[in-house]
C-alpha cells in the first residue's frame, strides 16, 4: 500500500533536470545522422524510379535490415531496424507525393486574362525599353486569377506568377495592388538537376507570362510583412548610403541591387552576405542574449525572447533553406541550454534537415539547401584540426580563419558541381569584409 501512495512533497523540478542534466545530452542520438542519410536515399530513389521500383527498393531495404538484426540477435537492433524502415518509408512515400506535383503537366493556356496581386518580390524600379517611352518591369504576382477569351469560368492558379511587363511611365503601382493583364501563360515544369529549376518552384513562382499587355490596375492593400518591407526598403534606398546593399543584407533581396554588384559578389565569394542564413539569426540570437544579460533577466525568458524575435524575422524574410535550418538548430541549441543539457551539432543538424526534408523533399535538390548544410558540416569537421594548425597572438583572428576556412572546405564540392570553379580572393574577401 506504501507503493501506491503519493509522495507529500514532490521534488524540486530543478532536482529533475539536475538529474538529467548528469546522464543524457541533449539530442545527442547516434542514429539521427543514419536516419538523414536513410532519408535522403528515400527522396533521391524515389527521383529516380517509378512507384513500383521504389516499392520493391523498400521491400530489399527491410530485409537486408532485418537480416542484420537477426544476425545480431538484439533487441536493440530491431528496434533501430524498425526506425530506419519507418524513416525510408514515409521519406519515399513524401517525396514520391511532392516529385508528382512538381512534375505535374500543366497544359499552356493562349489568350487570357489575369489579375493577381503585385508581391514584394516584384522590381517596381523597372529599366528602360529601347526606342520606346515604355519602361520594363518585371512583377511577381499572387493570388493569381484567370480566364479566357471563350468565356470560361474563372480559375485559379496554384502558385507565384512571374511576368516581365512593359508599362508606360504614367502608371504609377505599388506592392499590394490589383494587376490586370493579358497574356499567355506558360507553366514552368521542374527539371530535378537545375538547382534555379527547384528553387523556382519552391519558391512559388511556377508560371510565367508571356506577350503580356497592361488592361487595368485596382488599389490594394498590401499584408502588414509586405508594408514592412516596402517601407523599409524606401527609407533605405532614399536616406541610406548604399541602402540598396543594407536592404539586401537584412532581408536576403537582391532586386535592388545592380546587376555589376551581383556579379562581383559572386565572384568573390560575398554572396552569401545577401541570403539570410545561420549569420543573420545568430547576431539577432546573440545580440538579444547580451541585452538579457545586461539586464539580469533569466535563461527562460532570454530563451522566449531570442526564439520570438528570430521566428519573427525569419518569418518576414521567409523561411528560406538557410534560414529554416539556423532557426531549428537555434531551437535546439536554446531548448538545450534552457535545461542545463549538452548539446551535439551533428545530430541537431541531422534532426533539422529531417524536418525540411519531410516537409518539402524538394529541398533535397536546392542548391541552398545543400550548400547550407554542407557549410555546418564543414564546421563540425574541420574547425578542430585547422584550429590546431592555425596558431596566432591574435585568438579572434585564429577562431575566424579557422570558421571561414572550414565553411569553405565544406562547401567546395557543391561550388565545383554547380559552377565548375572556386575563387582563390573568397577567403581573403570574408576575412576583410564578414
Amino acid at each position: 500500500s506504501a507503493c501506491l501512495c503519493f509522495p507529500s512533497v514532490a521534488p524540486p523540478l530543478s532536482d529533475y533536470f539536475e538529474t538529467l542534466k548528469q546522464k543524457k545530452k541533449f539530442f545527442n542520438f547516434r542514429l539521427m545522422p543514419v536516419m538523414l542519410l536513410v532519408a535522403i536515399a528515400g527522396i533521391l530513389l524515389i527521383s529516380l524510379l517509378n512507384f513500383a521500383y521504389a516499392l520493391v527498393a523498400c521491400c530489399l531495404f527491410l530485409l537486408a535490415l532485418t537480416l542484420v538484426a537477426i544476425c545480431k540477435k538484439s533487441r536493440k537492433y530491431i528496434a533501430i531496424v524498425a526506425v530506419l524502415f519507418t524513416t525510408f518509408v514515409v521519406f519515399v512515400a513524401s517525396g514520391a507525393i511532392m516529385m508528382n506535383k512538381s512534375t505535374k503537366v500543366y497544359l499552356p493556356v493562349s489568350n487570357a486574362t489575369i489579375s493577381g496581386v503585385i508581391n514584394s518580390s516584384s522590381d517596381v524600379y523597372g529599366s528602360p525599353i529601347d526606342y520606346s517611352d515604355l519602361e520594363s518591369y518585371y512583377l511577381v504576382l499572387t493570388d493569381v486569377k484567370y480566364y479566357t477569351q471563350k468565356g470560361e469560368n474563372l480559375e485559379e492558379l496554384d502558385g507565384k506568377v512571374g511576368v516581365y511587363l512593359p508599362l508606360s511611365s504614367e502608371i504609377k503601382f505599388k506592392v499590394g495592388d490589383k494587376i490586370i493583364i493579358n497574356a499567355d501563360i506558360e507553366p514552368k515544369k521542374v527539371n530535378l538537376t537545375e538547382s534555379v529549376s527547384v528553387h523556382n518552384f519552391i519558391s512559388g513562382v511556377q508560371f510565367n507570362l508571356k506577350n503580356a499587355k497592361f488592361v487595368d490596375l485596382v488599389q490594394g492593400k498590401a499584408s502588414f510583412g509586405e508594408r514592412i518591407k516596402v517601407r523599409v526598403r524606401d527609407a533605405m534606398l532614399k536616406y541610406v548610403p548604399s541602402g540598396d546593399i543594407m536592404f539586401s543584407m537584412v532581408f536576403g533581396s537582391r532586386n535592388v541591387m545592380s546587376d555589376e554588384f551581383v556579379s562581383s559578389s559572386n565572384l568573390t565569394g560575398l554572396a552569401h552576405l545577401f541570403a539570410v542564413s545561420g549569420l543573420h539569426l545568430g547576431l539577432i540570437a546573440g545580440f538579444v542574449t547580451w541585452i538579457c544579460k545586461k539586464c539580469k533577466a533569466n535563461k527562460f525568458v532570454d530563451y522566449i525572447i531570442v526564439l520570438l524575435l528570430s521566428g519573427l524575422y525569419a518569418l518576414l524574410v521567409g523561411f528560406g533553406p538557410s534560414v529554416a535550418r539556423a532557426f531549428l538548430m537555434l531551437t535546439i541549441y536554446k531548448s538545450g541550454r534552457l535545461f542545463g543539457l549538452r548539446h551535439c551539432g551533428m545530430s541537431s543538424l541531422s534532426l533539422s534537415g529531417l524536418i525540411i526534408l519531410l516537409i518539402n523533399p524538394l529541398m533535397l535538390f536546392n542548391m541552398s539547401f545543400q550548400l547550407t548544410f554542407m557549410a555546418i558540416i564543414g564546421l563540425l569537421f574541420f574547425s578542430l584540426p585547422l584550429s590546431k594548425i592555425i596558431k596566432t597572438k591574435f585568438k579572434s583572428f585564429n577562431k575566424f580563419v579557422v570558421t571561414v576556412l572550414s565553411v569553405n572546405i565544406g562547401v567546395l564540392p557543391i561550388m565545383l558541381h554547380y559552377f565548375g570553379s572556386v575563387s582563390l580572393i573568397v577567403l581573403f574577401a570574408n576575412i576583410l569584409i564578414v
